[in-house]
């Protein structure tokens, strides 16, 4: 059977004195042969699909596309960019439930769809979501006037004047409208990173996180942004088991010790000898500025057996403002 890795990118781009988000969204991912081999440099046929409520559920938008992979056998195209079948990427209510793309690929640049996957979209797409959320209501009508203020400290008497004339009563001038509140901006996002690589043998009775595969590196500059990441990677052990093992989004600083995004609240699988897909998704915030090398953390905490039945690990790291 052939496989079809992904990475998952969405990238927003702000530029003053433009009145709407790019209707397009990065998609990248790595195609293999039945014998596990890259496709390199071939013309591939992709139809993509996004679902709503579930990985089975109603297609509200449908394209294709023609594309070519390079020479690590990685294809990208652009969601919003190819020959549209069905729906409209503009009229997507991203606030309304969650999404999945399904993704079929004819490796011979056919229609022949024989590539099937189905992946959640984790995050939301900032720019495309703030589009289409809404704007203000009407001005609402004035509101009555406000009870008489305080009586103030009276002053000191002055001098008596002459008596002057007595003046005509002047019209009292009308109370302007209250403007409308602007809409809430989106938070803005900083920087989009992707990374993807074959995940080594990882050794048994471990009490330490290690990184599966490649990592990347996120510069933090304030402790008031966060960074949001997803990762998954196909792992199983060399034999035996069940084996359990902690796996999670971690980071590192420097050369200090890896670290679980979630600390204490961290997840434990039972690993078998049959490989299957182990997807992970965490946010982290309030981190001191610096450059953090962010990744898919294993603690082979279960036995002595290691976990070396392993594919691709395929991650992003998105920081935010």
């Amino acid at each position: 059977m052939k496989k079809l890795f992904t990475i998952f990118v969405l990238v927003f781009v702000f530029a003053v004195g433009f009145a709407q988000a790019p209707q397009k969204m990065s998609y990248q991912g790595i195609v293999r042969n039945a014998a596990g081999t890259l496709i390199q440099n071939g013309n591939i046929s992709m139809k993509i699909s996004i679902l709503q409520g579930s990985s089975t559920g109603s297609i509200v938008y449908e394209e294709t596309h023609n594309a070519t992979t390079n020479s690590n056998g990685l294809v990208t195209v652009e969601i919003g960019g190819g020959t549209v079948l069905s729906g409209s990427l503009v009229g997507l209510n991203w606030g309304s439930g969650v999404y999945y793309i399904k993704t079929a690929t004819d490796p011979n640049g056919s229609t022949d769809y024989n590539i099937i996957g189905t992946n959640q979209m984790l995050s939301v797409p900032y720019a495309l979501y703030a589009e289409n959320s809404g704007t203000p209501g009407p001005v609402g009508p004035i509101g009555p006037a406000g009870p008489q203020g305080i009586q103030g400290i009276p002053g000191v008497d002055g001098a008596i004047g002459p008596q002057g004339p007595q003046g005509p009563q002047g019209a009292t001038g009308a109370t302007g409208a209250t403007g409308a509140t602007g809409p809430q901006g989106a938070d803005g996002v900083v920087t989009v990173l992707g990374w993807s690589g074959v995940v080594g043998a990882l050794a048994g009775s471990s009490s330490v996180y290690v990184f599966a595969g490649p990592t990347v590196n996120v510069t933090v500059t304030s402790i008031t942004q966060k960074i949001v990441v997803s990762a998954s990677a196909p792992m199983g052990l060399a034999s035996g088991g069940p084996q359990n093992a902690e796996i999670g989004i971690c980071y590192q600083l420097g050369t200090g010790p890896v670290i679980n995004f979630v600390g204490g609240g961290y997840s434990i699988y039972q690993i078998t000898a049959n490989r299957s897909c182990y997807s992970v998704s965490a946010t982290m915030s309030g981190l001191t500025p610096g450059t953090y090398k962010i990744g898919l953390g294993v603690k082979n905490i279960g036995g002595i057996i290691a976990i070396s039945n392993n594919d691709f690990v395929n991650g992003w790291a998105m920081l935010v403002n």
